[in-house]
């Protein structure tokens, strides 16, 4: 029963003898709890994932009016969504230019959705790749043009390096994957964030690794830099560096 919690941040300013308790400036109560949620700042609508409405996948709020937040609808064609980006599309695409389109890690696909109408969103592509373990998190390049994703369970499937697969959504009705980086150790990757040319990447027991990307369109990330938070091993295991 948790719900949507709406905090006003500027609260942080006044406070003088930390720790301090707030309250919520507002509540939504369309879900009981979610995994993560993603926000459209251009349009101000927001999709919390794992939340176990529409069959687990996005459930759409408006929060144009943080003080407000309103259902706008869900979906829930493609199964359990586990985390995803939501935006205002102005990427490469053509066709899908000024729609509202998400692109969905959900377990053993990557797929695209058009949530333009979001009490009809609809399914554009979805794609599952050689040696699926958990289509766990991705993110845009700058340009809009190739997605980035983290398998959260390959490494201990199957045993291979820590992967970072590569997808180009030139074609958002046609997924293609492009390839895979692979590192020379086999911890298990959990969340990457891009920012301009350069992956950040936490990938729980190697510790934060960033890559440059600036040559994704060769299917190739080189790495630049490290912080090693457990630095005794690499082990393919749930501890270490978790989140961005």
């Amino acid at each position: 029963g948790h719900g949507l919690q709406v905090m006003d941040l500027l609260q942080l300013d006044n406070v003088t003898n930390p720790p301090v308790v707030f309250e919520e400036d507002a509540w939504y109560g369309g879900f009981g709890n979610s995994h993560t949620i993603n926000i459209d700042q251009a349009s101000g609508v927001l999709m919390a994932l794992g939340s176990g409405t529409f069959n687990g996948g996005p459930h759409i709020v408006d929060v144009q009016d943080p003080l407000n937040p309103t259902l706008l609808g869900g979906f829930d064609a493609d199964g359990y969504t586990h985390d995803g980006f939501l935006l205002t599309y102005n990427g490469p695409d053509p066709d899908k230019q000024g729609r509202l389109i998400a692109v969905l890690c959900n377990e053993d696909a990557l797929t695209v959705a058009d949530c333009t109408d979001p009490q009809d969103c609809v399914l554009i592509d979805t794609y599952s790749y050689p040696q699926t373990g958990y289509v766990h998190q991705g993110w845009f390049t700058k340009d809009l043009r190739y997605y980035l994703v983290n398998d959260e369970l390959d490494e201990l499937n199957f045993g291979n390096g820590t992967r970072t697969h590569m997808f180009d959504l030139l074609d958002l009705d046609n997924i293609e994957h492009i390839g895979f980086y692979e590192a020379d150790n086999t911890s298990i990757d959990h969340n990457l964030i891009i920012l301009d040319q350069f992956v950040y990447e936490s990938n729980y027991r190697s510790g934060v690794r960033i890559f440059d990307a600036s040559r994704i369109s060769d299917s190739e990330m080189h790495p630049v830099g490290y912080f090693d938070l457990f630095p005794a091993n690499d082990s393919p295991l749930f501890s270490g560096t978790w989140s961005k």
